[in-house]
């Protein structure tokens, strides 16, 4: 299986067509299409031209901001998020500052974020469309 990195944002148009995220957090197909045309940028790894995972972030003022990440149900435990996250640190250089939040539930995504230094700097309660707490999490790679 071809693994390609893709950083626009065509691939995640078809994937929002196809289904609505996860549901772990407000974000809606129509939000995340529009942040496709806000600036904000885009990290994909695709599978047989298929999206597999995927981060939008933007960068302002030296700081990363993640605001969406996923991996497609069907290709979690492979390691994809791990090199998405590998491929936006070395894009960014040393000493950059990487912002994201995690649902206080998401216990493979929290594990995944410490081994790259993540720490736990807040929270943000009820921040999830199910009631969670997200944790406010920030590395300085």
């Amino acid at each position: 299986m071809e693994t390609t990195f893709a950083t626009d944002f065509s691939h995640l148009t078809e994937h929002l067509m196809d289904r609505r995220p996860s549901g772990r957090s407000e974000w809606t197909n129509e939000s995340l299409r529009s942040v496709c045309s806000e600036g904000y940028q885009m990290l994909s790894v695709l599978r047989n031209e298929q999206l597999a995972a995927f981060i939008v972030f933007r960068v302002a003022g030296g700081i990363v901001d993640i605001c969406y990440l996923e991996t497609v149900d069907q290709y979690r435990r492979q390691g994809l998020m791990a090199q998405l996250l590998r491929r936006l640190i070395s894009l960014q250089g040393k000493n950059s500052e990487i912002w994201l939040e995690v649902g206080e539930g998401n216990h493979a995504a929290r594990q995944l974020y410490s081994l790259f230094g993540f720490v736990q700097v807040g929270t943000r309660p009820e921040y999830y469309a199910n009631g969670e707490v997200a944790l406010s999490l920030t590395c300085f790679c």
